[in-house]
């Protein structure tokens, strides 16, 4: 890969931010509370949201990981940059802590805005922290066409009650 202009990568990264806050919302009402009885239908719908997203994203072999007895992992790789390139993976989870009993003074399952903070249960562990790392493949996808890298991510739905 020829050298990078990293700045216009930043830039583009910087104009998704509303696009990906807006993703992020979406993934937030979910309400993937891996810890109550409707689990398996909020968790499993995620991960079949987040599979179509990167498949999208054009991360190649997007699935749905099962196991009996366990909410579902999401698992995707991109490997374009070719087998002399380094191969690095990403890995986050996507479910979150319930909320009952908990004083919220925001709606936990939607993004909130006050001032330059974002609030909502799994904005920040661990879904905004994960998103954050798509965001940037695809504004250097976006910009060059490509990795320097190759990558593989995993992406759990029940880190919250010990995996």
């Amino acid at each position: 890969m020829a050298e990078v202009d990293v700045s216009r990568i930043a830039l583009a990264a910087e104009r998704a931010v509303e696009g990906s806050l807006a993703r992020l919302d979406r993934y937030l009402a979910f309400a993937p509370i891996s810890s109550e009885s409707d689990a398996p239908k909020t968790v499993g719908a995620l991960a079949e949201a987040l599979k179509v997203d990167l498949e999208k994203l054009g991360f190649s072999g997007a699935r749905v990981l099962t196991l009996p007895d366990a909410l579902p992992c999401v698992a995707a790789e991109w490997n374009k940059a070719g087998a002399d390139k380094p191969t690095i993976l990403i890995y986050g989870h996507f479910d979150v802590q319930p909320v009952k009993n908990e004083v919220w003074a925001t709606e936990p399952h939607k993004i909130v805005r006050k001032g330059d903070r974002i609030y909502g249960r799994g904005s920040a562990d661990d879904m905004g922290g994960w998103l954050s790392h798509l965001v940037a493949i695809e504004a250097w996808i976006a910009e060059t066409d490509g990795l320097p890298c190759n990558l593989k991510l995993l992406l759990e739905g029940e880190e919250e009650i010990g995996s």
